[in-house]
């Protein structure tokens, strides 16, 4: 009982957004207290204009009409989208207020999709100086001449334009990610941690600036401070990379403070943070949400999973699990996943979505397409001929539930029989509906059956999508369990059937 009054009173304080976390379950909630999931993909335009193609649809480089129609039917109902200090600020106190207005159109239009986005500071390497992106050049100090990039990763430095930026042949000369361990590099992000000529000032600024523009906006989910965080210059102090010391003594301070710029101006929407990339199936090294546990309900740890250089998803996922808990936050995955080709892939690809739903965690892959960006990446659903990928479109697009009015016991979907559980409980505070996508043309060819056990009933309010009320007679606590499967086809039944008895026949003779 005393948990629900807490619960309702932080509902009450902040209904005004749509979506807080649970202080019970960690769960994202929305404004019927209905919990939410989500699954979806990256919008993240690296370089200028640091947005995508919005006029036509182009398969390389845009996010228009027809991919946010595609999405919705597709099941993807969120993105993350890269918003781009660089574009909004490319001269120090200048703000390019129609960069914002683009983005916002894009939130608005994907809202209107029923896509929730997640408004995602991204950076790799810090700055185009350091062969990457992120952070204006104006904010980054000039490199000195006993360590110039990228010693000591080479000992021969880049030669630079007239910009100041090293070429881009020369930048292939090494792995991107080798370029986190440049001097310049390193101590650029020790700059930014420590506040370097207000530099970290500057970034909050930026952010201040976001979150009044989005403040009442309901499409959106919330902010990402920093895309896959350094260590701080890990030349000076090794100790850096140990994971939890740069959680604790760089990236935490830098998160409260940011966070305190954001609360300036939005105090509803949810903030991400993220720890370093290496942290995997250790504890994160916060001590608390950013800005404090009075933050708890309106803060997400976000985190990455990368086949190629993390160990486990299942090990990193409960680790995320237990950090959610001790922190008093939600969770989310926002980047998994890195253009599957091979079977093998395609079956990782599958493991791991499995593996959220065990864990009842949202995500979101990386990425929806190529978008023109250079540090390592690569298009998802769009090959690089702009070919779509329809394997990865089958794999994206699994029948879950949306949105459940009640607290879900457990979620299931298995991709080669498509058979989908869900169990839930009633609350008697939750109103709305229970929301379950699935893809009938992809999945469900032939139809579906769909099983409930529990005090609902069922019907389908459109393409796609399959909902659940609850009768009158429920009661809070009562136990639900729906199941969905493919209906067979009877004629090629019968003639897998015959074709496999034939194969029999013949083994046997």
């Amino acid at each position: 009982m005393i948990k629900f009054i807490i619960f309702l009173s932080i509902f009450l304080l902040t209904k005004s957004t749509p979506l807080v976390i649970s202080p019970t379950t960690h769960l994202f909630i929305d404004s019927l207290n209905r919990e939410r999931f989500f699954h979806g993909v990256n919008i993240i335009m690296k370089r200028h204009p640091y947005y995508p193609i919005t006029d036509h649809f182009d398969p390389l480089l845009s996010f228009h009409e027809i991919d946010m129609q595609n999405f919705e039917a597709w099941g993807l109902n969120i993105i993350r989208l890269g918003t781009q200090w660089p574009g909004y600020e490319p001269i120090q106190g200048q703000y390019n207020e129609t960069y914002l207005d683009i983005l916002e159109e894009i939130v608005n239009q994907s809202g209107q999709h029923n896509i929730y986005t997640l408004l995602d500071f991204h950076q790799d390497i810090l700055n185009e100086k350091f062969c990457g992106e992120g952070i204006p050049s104006w904010a980054v100090k000039e490199p000195s001449e006993a360590w110039a990039f990228p010693r000591p990763v080479q000992l021969t430095p880049y030669k630079l334009n007239s910009e100041g930026l090293p070429s881009e042949e020369d930048c292939n000369t090494h792995g991107w990610a080798a370029y986190y361990f440049a001097y310049e590099t390193a101590a650029a992000f020790q700059n930014l941690y420590d506040n370097v000529e207000g530099v970290q000032d500057n970034f909050g600024e930026f952010w201040r600036r976001v979150a009044e523009r989005f403040d009442t906006n309901d499409y959106v989910m919330g902010y990402e401070l920093i895309n896959e965080p350094f260590a701080g210059n890990v030349i000076t102090n090794p100790l850096r990379l140990t994971p939890t010391y740069a959680d604790h003594y760089n990236l935490m301070p830098m998160y409260d403070y940011l966070n305190d710029y954001i609360r300036k101006n939005d105090t509803n929407h949810l903030v991400f943070f993220q720890s370093v990339t290496w942290d995997d199936m250790i504890p994160v090294g916060f001590s608390h949400p950013p800005g404090g546990e009075q933050y708890g309900n309106r803060s997400v740890l976000s985190y990455h999973y990368n086949e190629q250089v993390n160990f486990n998803l299942d090990w990193q996922v409960k680790a995320r699990f237990n950090d959610r808990n001790r922190l008093q936050c939600g969770s989310m995955c926002t980047e998994f996943g890195s253009c599957p080709s091979s079977q093998k892939e395609f079956d990782d690809m599958e493991s791991q979505m499995n593996v959220f739903d065990e864990y009842l965690e949202s995500w979101i892959g990386w990425s929806s397409k190529l978008f023109g960006n250079y540090t390592g990446d690569c298009g998802t659903l769009y090959d690089n001929n702009g070919v779509l990928n329809m394997r990865v479109v089958e794999k994206l697009s699994r029948t879950y539930a949306q949105a459940v009015a009640g607290r879900t016991q457990s979620m299931k979907y298995d991709n080669v029989t498509k058979n989908f559980s869900l169990v839930y409980s009633i609350c008697g505070e939750c109103q709305g509906e229970t929301e379950i996508y699935l893809n009938e043309d992809v999945h469900y060819e032939n139809g579906f059956d769909v099983t409930v056990d529990g005090s609902v009933e069922w019907y389908q309010p459109k393409k796609n999508r399959v909902h659940l009320k609850r009768k009158e007679s429920s009661k809070d606590g009562d136990l639900v369990k729906i199941s969905i499967s493919r209906k067979s086809n009877r004629a090629n039944d019968e003639m897998n059937y015959l074709g496999e008895k034939a194969k029999i026949t013949k083994i046997i003779n």
